[in-house]
């Protein structure tokens, strides 16, 4: 109190502000501003700038900025003023975690007829009209639900194990449900990497985990399907597909023109011929078994190979370790077939 009245005797004498302006050659600049378009002046108010710098000094040691933030929280600034309970009053509650527009439709048939309760979504903060009674009963319930730290995103790469096995595995162990207020988890497969959206200490517990699970050793399929394009060098796209869904349980038809060509459609089976012809000798008949790929899914578990015949490709969809068979399966496959050279020479 001393130094503000010492200031104030400062500044009770008379000031003339042309002298002010002759004295202080640079008083425009340092007391004006220009900001979201709008010009702030202060340099015609009648105090020299060393008084203008006590004054500021003393405001900062008397927490003006503590206190300019508890405002904008909807803080009590000035206690003198000593409302009744039943007296309105209008307090800003910023919350944390808590999502400030589910917290307005939950508190709203709290507040009275006369009073008003809104959600600023961009700040989180909610704006509430009532009575200094009701205003505190709200304020405390929205405290209690605002328990959770303010929250971030965090990638955790995983080496070894399948990231979404472990991001399922994690969500099971936290038991809580996703949403506004738990942590939420997502997986990026490509880089076998955890997105996780949480408190500090929700973070903390989550790395625990997931070192926990992400050891060294083969890693688990993933049930996912995958997709995969595989681009051919000799083999024939259609052929190809077609022995391939023969191995995986799906059927298949001769569709390469050589083969049609060794096929006579209009020749009898065996056991035709035995009808038509008596004398005829009836080879046995040897049906060979090729077991399918180990990777081969069970029924239930579709698999599609499709031909592409326009870029020489095989497109395949099937989770992962029934696509590291097919993939050795194509490339043993996909070799190029022996040729012959013959040289003729005409002579007449």
């Amino acid at each position: 109190m001393d130094q503000l009245a010492a200031i104030r005797a400062a500044g009770a004498a008379p000031v003339d502000i042309r002298a002010l302006f002759a004295a202080e050659p640079d008083r425009l600049a340092t007391l004006s501003a220009d900001a979201c378009g709008l010009h702030l002046d202060l340099s015609r108010l009648a105090l020299p700038l060393p008084v203008l710098g006590q004054l500021l000094a003393a405001l900062r040691a008397a927490d003006l900025p503590g206190w300019r933030a508890r405002l904008l929280d909807g803080g009590v600034v000035n206690p003198s003023e000593n409302p009744g309970r039943l007296d309105v009053v209008t307090r800003l509650v910023k919350l944390n975690s808590f999502p400030a527009a589910t917290a307005a439709e939950a508190f709203r048939p709290l507040v009275a007829s006369f009073g008003y309760i809104e959600a600023v979504p961009d700040t989180n903060t909610l704006i509430i009209t009532d009575t200094v009674e009701n205003v505190a009963r709200i304020e405390t319930i929205a405290r209690s639900l605002d328990t959770g730290g303010a929250q971030d995103v965090y990638t955790i790469p995983v080496r070894f194990a399948d990231a979404g096995e472990v991001a399922m595995a994690v969500q099971a162990v936290l038991g809580v449900p996703q949403g506004a207020t738990g942590p939420q988890l997502s997986v990026d497969p490509r880089a076998n990497m955890i997105l996780l959206r949480s408190d500090a200490a929700t973070h903390e517990t989550v790395l625990r985990i997931v070192a926990d699970l992400d050891v060294k050793g083969s890693r688990q399929a993933s049930t996912t399907p995958q997709t995969v394009v595989y681009r051919l060098r000799f083999a024939d796209a259609t052929s190809l597909a077609n022995i391939l869904r023969g191995l995986v349980g799906q059927g298949g038809e001769v569709s390469n023109p050589v083969a049609l060509a060794l096929t006579d459609p209009t020749a009898p089976t065996t056991a035709a011929a035995a009808e038509t012809d008596p004398t005829a000798v009836q080879q046995p008949q040897v049906q060979l078994y090729t077991p399918p790929p180990q990777g081969t899914a069970p029924p239930g578990e579709a698999i599609t190979i499709e031909p592409v015949i326009e870029t020489h490709a095989v497109v395949v969809r099937a989770k992962s370790s029934v696509q590291a068979e097919i993939a050795a399966l194509i490339h043993n496959l996909d070799q190029r077939r022996p040729q012959v050279l013959i040289e003729a020479a005409i002579v007449e």
